[in-house]
């Protein structure tokens, strides 16, 4: 026998070893006899899911970071995860989160350069330090890629956070958060005198369809816009962009600006009698939430607020104000950021005098993940808008949602001012259990991709069969026991 015979031999022998000790033949013979007696018409497309079936699991070959723009055109981070999938290398996921600019170093630098700092820090980071340490490894052996485990094994990552937060299989139902939806904005930014209502939101009462609930803000928002150009013509002057300031770009919160509003009743009897045009029952049906954002109004050297143009508020003032506010207009049930959180006696004062019937939420008392660590907030609030910005970890979520929930308040979870058109947030709200989610207004694409997702989100739940029961709105009874001093 020549060596050439030989050799040859040699390769066959040790290729059958190869491919029986992987089990190949009988394999092959199954996979054959499966396929033809379910008279297949696309033979090798059968074939290719059977062994896609036996393929090795997919494995982490890279995380690449890179530099993107938020909807505010700023620049912001957008992270890649690489994974070998059947040999070949794919971008399985990607996520953009917000720089929020509140949590940034000041100092002599503008704040795009710190921003664009902050960025290509954390781009080194990916790169230098995250993608080599995840290289190799299984994704679905990380619990905190989430946005893995949602392509490759096929559950929602909703699904998946749930089971997280579970510490076992997700729940067999899953209640969606409540959207607190922008409608208006009165913010200190904004062209008109009043500063006080950063954001006047609506409130869908539980049970409220996703649907139903953004149908019905549409709406409300559409007559709002209406009557202000029916105000106009009655005043015989054509509206311009000065009144219907719906798409300016210094409106990141997705909803219009009121140029008009001088008075704190003003934006909000516009509301009420645009509720009364489409017959809802404010205060049954929809209810109503004032973002105030107060530290955006204090001036450190007089000591006071500005709740509109010339017109300064001590902290004590602000609380007498605030409760003068709620019970002229009771459908409002929630109040975010209504003094500063270094007012602690005077958020203490407000939340005995109305905290039994409308919400006092934090929107600045855990927003670094500094605050989630510490496992307690020394503000007494109704509750902390929680927000997955900068460094924040979806594990520091998880241990601050079930510390609040366990002293018994609410779990709220916000998207930053200079949002991406990351829709990820909405499945992280459901899985978490929030009560609410706090995404903004209806008229910019960052935001609609998430109320998007909340819709699908419904559907699939209901598909499924698996949608939870929002439960009455219940105010924590956190300063019944307090000794503060009470409004005179």
């Amino acid at each position: 026998m020549s060596c050439g015979a030989t050799a040859g031999s040699h390769t066959q022998q040790t290729a059958a070893e190869y491919y029986r000790s992987r089990r190949v033949p009988e394999r092959l013979e199954e996979a054959l006899n499966t396929i033809y007696h379910r008279g297949a018409a696309d033979v090798y497309g059968q074939l290719s899911c059977y062994f896609a079936d036996l393929s090795d699991p997919p494995v982490i070959s890279d995380v690449r970071g890179r530099k993107v723009f938020d909807g505010a055109g700023k620049t912001t981070l957008e992270a890649a995860v690489m994974c070998t999938v059947r040999t070949v290398n794919k971008r399985i996921c990607t996520a953009a989160i917000p720089v929020d600019s509140a949590l940034l170093p000041t100092g002599e630098v503008s704040e795009d350069t710190e921003r664009l700092e902050s960025v290509e820090t954390a781009i080194r980071w990916i790169q230098e330090s995250i993608g080599p340490a995840l290289r190799g490894k299984r994704p679905s052996e990380q619990s905190a890629i989430d946005q893995l485990l949602r392509a490759l094994q096929e559950i929602p990552l909703y699904s998946h956070i749930a089971g997280l937060k579970q510490q076992q299989q997700p729940p067999p139902e899953l209640a969606l958060p409540t959207p607190l939806i922008s409608v208006l904005s009165c913010a200190k930014s904004s062209p008109g005198k009043l500063n006080l209502m950063k954001e006047i939101l609506v409130i869908p009462k539980p049970g409220t369809e996703v649907a139903k609930s953004l149908d019905l803000a549409s709406s409300l928002q559409k007559q709002i816009l209406k009557q202000v150009e029916t105000q106009s013509r009655e005043n015989r002057r054509v509206p311009s962009l000065s009144d219907l300031s719906v798409f300016s770009p210094q409106s990141p919160l997705g909803c219009p600006h009121s140029r008009t509003a001088t008075a704190l009743d003003q934006p909000l009897e516009l509301i009420g009698d645009a509720c009364e045009r489409l017959g809802l029952d404010l205060g049954t049906s929809v209810y109503l939430a004032i973002n105030c954002a107060a530290h955006q109004l204090m001036d450190d050297n007089k000591g006071r607020y500005e709740i509109a143009s010339g017109t300064w508020k001590s902290p004590e003032e602000m609380v007498r104000c605030t409760w003068d506010l709620i019970h002229r207009h009771p459908a409002i049930m929630a109040l975010v950021d209504p003094l500063r959180k270094e007012d602690r006696q005077q958020w203490d004062t407000l939340g005995k005098a109305i905290g039994s019937r409308c919400y006092l939420l934090a929107d600045v008392a855990m927003r670094s993940r500094g605050d989630l660590q510490q496992g307690s907030d020394p503000l007494v609030c109704s509750g902390p808008i929680l927000k997955l910005t900068n460094e924040t970890t979806v594990s520091d979520l998880l241990m601050a949602v079930r510390g609040i929930e366990g002293e018994n308040r609410l779990t709220i979870l916000g998207s930053s001012c200079e949002e991406c058109a990351e829709e990820s947030l909405v499945d992280l709200a459901v899985g978490l259990g929030v009560r609410f989610i706090h995404l903004g207004g209806l008229l910019r694409g960052e935001r609609a991709a998430k109320y998007n997702r909340l819709l699908q989100i419904e559907e699939d739940l209901t598909r499924s069969g698996t949608l939870g029961r929002q439960e009455e709105f219940e105010f924590p009874a956190l300063w019944n026991n307090m000794e503060v001093s009470t409004l005179g």
